[in-house]
């Protein structure tokens, strides 16, 4: 076996101590040193790995509890936004009732959202709250797409109505066509002029001053601007194929044959011409060739007629 000699010298002695030390000892203590040196190193690297590890979940368990709180939060939007559209559902309901509808939507009123769940989804749901939170926002989304869709589309329903509505309001006679006194009504009565008993009276009478202005109460077209003995300068409208307004005895008529004209448009003044026995307007108005009340067709003063 090798081996190396270590020789101590005393100094007060001329003695000397000879060691032999085996080369394997040596070599067993280069190992022992660079095992321990790896063994070191090894351990700090499992240190800074736990520390990161560490770290990682810390910053994981953050992010999730931050998400979990967003979605919560969403979540309460969602039923926020849910309970303002069923309270239109009450609006709703009255335009159908005010246009005399029937609702197409009503049993779709209260659309259900989900389903059933799966047991690996319910495992899966309460072992990670944020993806069953997530799977919840997500599904209400849907449901309140879906219900978004079906108000536009009630809405658009309720639209239609009022524009085909509006449409047949604008040619029916609904004010009164000047300011003034009823004077005489619609029906039998005797003449004021002829002094002829029970004789059929086609319209009302508005007494005021002269050139108290006079207006159409419907949107229609001009059929007529003429002059005659009875109704002296008078205008007729056509509404339409279904109305037809008269305005008799004016001083001055300010339109003309086939003009197109809107409610409240000036058409005149307030005279008393023709056979007459004070400053009036004579008003009439015909639905389908028939004389008709025009009082029945004069909407209070409250409401608002465009």
């Amino acid at each position: 076996m090798k081996t190396v000699s270590f020789h101590i010298n005393f100094k007060s002695s001329s003695r000397a101590l000879r060691i032999q030390v085996p080369v394997v000892f040596f070599k067993v203590l280069t190992a022992a040193k660079l095992a321990i040196m790896i063994g070191v190193l090894l351990f700090l690297i499992q240190i800074s790995t736990n520390i990161g590890q560490s770290f990682l979940i810390d910053s994981a368990a953050r992010e999730q509890v931050n998400l979990h709180e967003q979605l919560s939060e969403l979540n309460h939007q969602l039923d926020e936004i849910e309970t303002q559209i069923h309270a239109t559902y009450h609006h709703e309901d009255l335009l159908y009732l005010k246009f005399g509808l029937k609702n197409p939507y009503q049993d779709n009123k209260h659309l259900g959202y989900g389903g059933p769940v799966s047991p690996e989804s319910a495992f899966m749901h309460s072992v990670h709250p944020v993806r069953g939170l997530h799977f919840v926002v997500e599904e209400k989304m849907k449901h309140l797409d879906r219900q978004t869709i079906r108000s536009k589309e009630s809405f658009d329903v309720i639209k239609d109505k009022i524009d085909s509505k509006h449409k047949k309001w604008r040619y029916i006679p609904s004010i009164a066509p000047s300011n003034g006194r009823f004077s005489s009504p619609f029906g039998l009565r005797t003449h004021p002029v002829t002094g002829e008993l029970d004789k059929m009276h086609m319209g009302i009478d508005i007494s005021n001053v002269r050139w108290t202005p006079i207006y159409a109460t419907a949107d229609g077209e001009v059929e007529g601007v003429r002059k005659s003995e009875y109704f002296g300068n008078y205008v007729t409208l056509k509404h339409g194929d279904t109305y037809l307004t008269k305005y008799g005895h004016m001083e001055l008529p300010v339109v003309v044959d086939g003009q197109q004209v809107k409610r409240y448009q000036l058409l005149g003044y307030m005279g008393n011409t023709g056979r007459v026995t004070g400053i009036h307007v004579h008003y009439e108005v015909h639905k389908n060739g028939v004389p008709q009340d025009p009082l029945k067709y004069i909407l209070p003063s409250e409401y608002s007629v465009e």
